[in-house]
């Protein structure tokens, strides 16, 4: 509504007009203390005397004002009330028009993350914190490069990320208790992305030889896979790797006498990379004796009779 400038005295005045929405607000003190930054609402003023803060008004039947400080102190007046209250850092108050301005109220802590860690968030996921006992619902506001593209409300301490396309994200998340204060910011920065699809794997894709010591396991083929890596290990972990191969083929075929396991992920071009490792699969061996013996007496007597 007003910005006046003194560029000898560097005094500036500010007044800015808010009659529907809500804004948060970081100003830089200036060297002269007559400098002013003020909001102006239909239930009272907020002016800056500190460096970051709120402001949100409901203009509905009766205008209510929240002002919520996070840093330094701003002075709040309601209209008709000749009072100032001085709202310092971590406080917040609640104006109606016509109606005395109250007491600051200390704001809501900041959430703490859960779930998770990490900045990489795969699909389907959301993001989740501990519960606050005192919030009555949560606001998150959800910002890629350009800026804002998302702002939430959730009465549980989660929130499904499902209507994002792939990409880095920032989020500003904070508790709002029962008479409309938001609390405390708490940010964190993620990057959301679908991951790559995965080999079937199961009991049902392993077939064993007539011997019982061969088994091929196979999978379903995944479209625009370039090509997959199957492993072969001692133990569930895979800390001891008998076979680690690039293959073409959705299957692989393998001889032993001792217990394995068996898992694969797929390879695909233009950039994209490998995908994550299926499940595992265990295979016992159970030789067949008759037959390996047959087998051994028909090489052995192949030999002598050539």
């Amino acid at each position: 509504d007003r910005v006046s400038v003194n560029g000898q005295s560097k005094f500036v005045d500010i007044l800015v007009l808010l009659k529907q929405g809500a804004t948060e607000n970081r100003v830089t003190p200036k060297q002269d203390k007559r400098s002013r930054f003020s909001i102006d609402t239909p239930a009272g003023v907020a002016a800056v005397r500190g460096t970051e803060f709120r402001v949100s008004v409901d203009s509905g039947d009766t205008a209510v004002m929240h002002s919520e400080v996070l840093e330094g102190t701003v002075v709040v007046s309601g209209v008709g009330d000749s009072r100032e209250q001085e709202v310092n850092a971590g406080y917040g108050l609640r104006t109606e028009q016509g109606k005395e301005t109250a007491q600051p109220r200390r704001l809501l802590p900041a959430l703490t993350w859960t779930g998770a860690a990490g900045s990489r968030i795969k699909r389907p996921a959301g993001l989740s914190w501990q519960a606050i006992p005192d919030a009555q619902y949560y606001q998150l506001d959800i910002f890629d490069s350009e800026g804002l593209v998302a702002s939430a409300r959730s009465e549980k301490p989660n929130y499904a990320l499902s209507g994002l396309e792939d990409g880095e994200y920032s989020v500003a998340a904070r508790a709002v208790d029962d008479i409309g204060l938001k609390g405390l910011n708490v940010s964190r920065r993620f990057t959301l992305y679908t991951p790559l699809p995965i080999p079937q794997l199961s009991d049902d894709s392993l077939s064993v030889g007539p011997s019982g010591m061969v088994a091929t396991i196979r999978w379903d083929p995944i479209d625009k896979a370039e090509g997959y890596r199957i492993q072969v290990a001692t133990d569930p972990a895979f800390k001891q790797l008998l076979r680690d191969e690039l293959i073409t083929d959705a299957g692989y075929t393998y001889r032993s006498r001792h217990p394995v396991y068996f898992r694969a992920s797929a390879r695909f071009g233009n950039g994209l990379g490998e995908g994550e490792m299926s499940s595992v699969v265990h295979w016992q061996p159970e030789p067949n004796y008759t037959k390996v013996i047959i087998g051994t007496f028909a090489a052995i007597l192949a030999i002598v009779i050539f």
